[in-house]
């Protein structure tokens, strides 16, 4: 069940010590956005786990990422995103056009990736979850990019 309590929301995730499995979560934050049956990726603060993993669809596949870390972005640029945590509520949010970032597979192997257009936003998206921000914050209340 995917956590709409904007209260619980707004805690800071924490980061996930290395030994600690993380293939449950992992399963966990799979099993949530299928049965959702849309979105472009969950934080694990969405179904009411306080520690850093992000699911994206990223480049057509479902990948989780445990304490993922932004290196650089690089332009800008605005879109409509909506929010399984927040039904119904859809915000023009400026987002990076390319993110780099690293963390770790499921498996605790250390990886780099690079995303660039809808798929850096899915990302940078879950990166403000793991952080308590939401997209309510990233907008203006006029429905204009908010910085």
């Amino acid at each position: 069940m995917i956590i709409t309590n904007v209260k619980k929301l707004r805690k800071v995730c924490e980061e996930v010590p290395q030994d600690e499995d993380v293939k449950t979560v992992a399963r966990d934050l799979f099993m949530a956005a299928l049965a959702s049956k849309r979105g472009a990726g969950l934080a694990a603060n969405q179904i009411g786990v306080q520690k850093r993993n992000v699911l994206i669809c990223a480049k057509g596949a479902l990948k989780v990422v445990v304490n993922p870390v932004i290196k650089s972005t690089d332009g800008e640029w605005a879109s409509i995103e909506g929010c399984l945590s927040l039904p119904g509520q859809m915000r023009t949010v400026s987002r990076p056009e390319k993110v780099s970032f690293s963390g770790f597979t499921t498996d605790w192997t250390p990886h780099a990736w690079e995303l660039e257009g809808v798929d850096a936003a899915a990302f940078c998206h879950e990166m403000d979850h793991l952080d308590g921000i939401l997209i309510i914050d990233k907008a203006r209340a006029d429905g204009t990019t908010g910085k």
